[in-house]
């Protein structure tokens, strides 16, 4: 997890102190729980299309296909 951290510039005591900041973690768990009591969001990946939800990993053909492609 480290190298890849710092192939995207981040270092290692960046992403330490990331881990550790309550703040972060409260607004990353506010976004995940009104993902799922407002919108149904049960997963990652999770997409919108003109209001209809697609749970899971699509295809670039298949998003190619939802959007008139």
């Amino acid at each position: 997890m480290i190298n890849l951290i710092k192939q995207a510039g981040i270092s290692e005591e960046d992403f330490n102190a990331c881990l550790t900041n309550q703040a972060i973690l409260d607004g990353v768990n506010w976004v995940k729980n009104r993902g799922a009591q407002e919108f149904g969001v049960g997963s990652t990946p999770t997409f919108f299309f003109d209001g209809e939800m697609k749970a899971g990993v699509l295809s670039i053909e298949e998003i190619d296909d939802i959007l008139g492609g």
